[in-house]
């Protein structure tokens, strides 16, 4: 009589983080990285926010080499041209699109310094990453895009390599959660950089580009899944 043999869960676990560590690994790039878009102002700029136009401008231009290191993944294509104008219309601050940045008039009226803003919105014109796909109607989606993380490392980049600023940024994190995304998933980021080393960042950017981002992949670059990731960060950040 032939005996079955159970399946073992953990060689099950350490199959699963085997197989996402393949799919996270990038290919090869022969050639180098890739030429950096032009940066461009477009549209008209009210008198009063001229000055505004010119920092902004210029502070992008000036991270735009950094912002390339940091975002850069084997076949990535960054646009040729990336414009950045005032938007009258705009309730928010800025935001991006495939075409640019767009700043909030309203806003940069009453916050003239925030020229940040635009390095955040220049990260997510560079990052470029595909939304969810389905494979069906009604099926689940093959990856996932967390926000917390798209704009955690967007504000990572502004905040903690572009433009640190004392006092931005939270320091106490026991009644925070890294779903807030922003300031509070920047420091998280930050944290999990100097815990695991940059690559990590690397990778989960990479992985995004590409379509094959999931939670399992944070398991497998630092070992321990992400809510316990995050309690092993309010322990050390309280």
């Amino acid at each position: 009589m032939l005996s079955r043999t159970r399946p073992d869960p953990h060689r099950r676990a350490l199959l699963a983080i085997l197989l996402s560590l393949v799919a996270m690994a990038p290919a090869v790039r022969a050639d180098g990285p890739p030429p950096p878009p032009e940066l461009a102002w477009e549209g008209e700029v009210p008198e009063d926010l001229a000055p505004v136009r010119d920092r902004a401008l210029a502070l992008c231009r000036e991270k735009l080499p950094l912002l390339m290191r940091h975002l850069d993944s084997p076949g990535w294509v960054p646009p040729k041209r990336a414009a950045i104008r005032f938007d009258a219309s705009l309730d928010i601050p800025a935001c991006a699109s495939s075409e640019g940045v767009r700043l909030g008039v309203k806003w940069f009226r009453a916050h003239p310094g925030d020229i940040g803003a635009a390095v955040h919105e220049l990260v997510h014109v560079l990052q470029a990453y595909p939304a969810p796909e389905r494979t069906e109607p009604g099926a689940a989606v093959r990856h996932t895009k967390p926000d917390w993380l798209v704009e955690g490392i967007a504000d990572y980049l502004r905040w903690v390599v572009c433009c640190p600023e004392p006092g931005a940024l939270p320091e106490h994190f026991a009644k925070r959660s890294y779903r807030e995304s922003y300031r509070t998933a920047a420091v998280f980021l930050d944290w999990i950089v100097k815990r695991s080393g940059p690559q990590v960042l690397r990778d989960w950017n990479d992985a995004l580009r590409r379509g094959v981002f999931h939670e399992g992949l944070i398991e497998a670059s630092t070992g321990k899944a992400l809510d316990p990731l995050w309690a092993e960060f309010q322990a050390a950040r309280p």
